[in-house]
């Protein structure tokens, strides 16, 4: 476990996007389960390394709260950080995190009254005034100084700033047509790196059902392309870019990205609305909490464009903020992306599918930089299951084994493709930097009944029907048909006609789980 924390100690410090920081971060804390070594504390030789190790925990303490703060969870560090700064009180690094977090929710003079505190507790006990962060923060908060408000982190580590874009003013400004909100700025919208391979058509569809229905998700299985279609349609809504299918429609309003991706799994309502509330740059000048304030902000953008971005950890929560917004704007449009519906009422629901053949070829030979129509190409992408994320995976493998070496290892259809398929981009989320990664953050989400039919429907070579799965599948207290329901809307099975199977890659880590629980034979 120590070896474990000190890693991810590391690796949080190594990352550029300030979610990603929040999520290893948290891994990191969430091995500890009391004080270091408990049960031989007494012991000469554990009390050194114990005592490094719990100062160490207290700097993740700090760190995770200072990445937090940067990705807008104000309201929710100041409350955190409470008992803590209770315990250490003349932590400076601690209290200047709880003053920051106290202010930019709101509550300046609580934030004024702490940092008093401290200055005449450090001049009181140690005859020190405050340090120059601490005292730093202090002064910021008396020139009311916008640098308080951090700049926002996305997933891909793309700057979600307050700023202008897509109609909206600066950080005091109004956003859209209407006087009476109170959003002070916008998300921006992720730039893309690569071209869009195969989805132009997509782009256009979506774009048209946003004028129909005011909620739109996307659904699909990790790794098909939820979020880089979504930055597609965003910046197409929002004027950023030409729309892949034309011209038709550019420039309909302002348009806010929120990634939901560094939120702990299980997350309450009021942490997403906290998420969208620090990323849109909700002021506050209403009172009241703030799933209600973000409905009223969002009352007067006209026709804006909402996207929230990896959903499907914490659905529940995004699923009552988002109706509550929709409820409360009527101009408003919201696009969501994650392996599974929101199940509110008018949510149009559509699934992205896999790239077809040809243009997953052409992508591999993009990536790979080998001819599309050289050999062994076309039997390969047929076996990525269409998926653009593993066909990056591959395309890796391509530029140093050659296509023909990379079928061989990949094998038949169980063959060892998850550990061929693990050299992914270094500035993919680390959930999609190998394929077993981005098949255990799905794995991860589901329910023991669930995990039991999808590791047992991976025998199934061909796909099945309902009878067979009930049989194959059988286990007291599930009931198979509505489980099946549910992968299927979470995107695991696909259902054709009156058949389920799994995707080749699904299967394949299936298979492992198979053994894993001991019910392969």
């Amino acid at each position: 476990d120590a070896g474990r924390f000190e890693a991810l100690l590391g690796r949080a410090r190594a990352v550029g996007s300030a979610v990603e920081r929040v999520g290893v971060l948290r891994e990191a804390l969430g091995l500890w389960r009391g004080a270091a070594y408990a049960d031989v504390a007494d012991e000469p030789f554990v009390r050194g390394v114990a005592a490094r190790l719990e100062e160490w925990r207290l700097v993740a303490v700090e760190e995770l709260a200072e990445a937090r703060l940067a990705v807008g969870e104000y309201a929710l560090v100041a409350a955190d950080l409470g008992e803590l700064a209770g315990r250490y009180p003349l932590r400076e690094r601690l209290r200047a995190a709880q003053v920051r977090a106290l202010y930019l929710a709101g509550r300046q003079h609580e934030a004024l009254v702490v940092f008093e505190e401290v200055r005449r507790r450090l001049a009181e006990e140690l005859g020190v005034d405050p340090g120059p962060e601490l005292a730093g923060v202090h002064g910021a908060i008396l020139r009311q100084d916008p640098a308080l408000a951090p700049v926002v982190g996305s997933s891909a580590g793309v700057g979600v700033s307050v700023g202008v874009a897509a109609g909206v003013t600066g950080p005091a400004g109004v956003t859209g047509s209407g006087s009476g909100s109170v959003l002070g700025g916008v998300g921006a919208v992720p730039a893309p790196v690569a071209e869009l391979v195969g989805r132009g058509e997509a782009v256009a569809e979506v774009l048209g059902l946003l004028e129909v229905h005011r909620l739109v998700t996307l659904t699909g299985p990790g790794g098909v392309g939820k979020t880089r279609l979504a930055v597609e349609v965003a910046r197409a809504w929002g004027g950023l870019d030409e729309p892949a299918g034309g011209s038709a429609g550019a420039g309909r309003g302002g348009v806010w990205w929120v990634e939901l991706a560094g939120v702990r799994a299980g997350a309450a309502a009021v942490e997403v609305a906290e998420r969208i509330a620090g990323v849109v740059g909700l002021r506050d000048d209403v009172a009241g909490p703030v799933e209600v304030r973000l409905a009223a902000a969002f009352a007067g953008v006209g026709a804006g464009l909402l996207v929230v971005d990896n959903c499907e950890h914490v659905v529940e929560a995004v699923a009552g903020v988002v109706a509550g917004v929709l409820r409360g704007a009527a101009g408003l449009r919201v696009l969501v992306t994650g392996q599974e519906p929101l199940r509110i009422g008018g949510e149009r629901v559509w699934g992205v599918p896999p790239l077809e053949a040809g243009a997953a070829a052409r992508l591999l030979a993009v990536r790979a930089g080998v001819g599309v129509g050289e050999a062994g190409v076309a039997e390969l992408v047929a076996r990525l299951d269409g998926l653009p994320l593993v066909v990056e995976l591959a395309a890796v493998r391509v530029r140093a084994w050659g296509v023909a070496e990379v079928l061989a290892r990949l094998g038949d259809r169980l063959g060892d493709r998850l550990g061929v398929l693990t050299a992914g981009l270094r500035d993919a989320p680390a959930r999609q930097r190998t394929l077993r990664a981005m098949l255990a953050w799905s794995w991860e989400l589901l329910g023991a009944g669930e995990r039991v039919v999808l590791r047992r429907l991976a025998v199934m070579a061909g796909g099945c029907t309902v009878a067979a799965a009930e049989w194959v599948c059988a286990e007291a207290g599930v009931v198979v048909v509505e489980v099946l329901g549910r992968l299927v809307e979470r995107s695991l099975v696909v259902r054709e006609g009156g058949r389920y199977r799994l995707l080749e890659s699904v299967a394949a880590y299936g298979v492992e789980r198979l053994a894993e629980a001991g019910e392969a034979e």
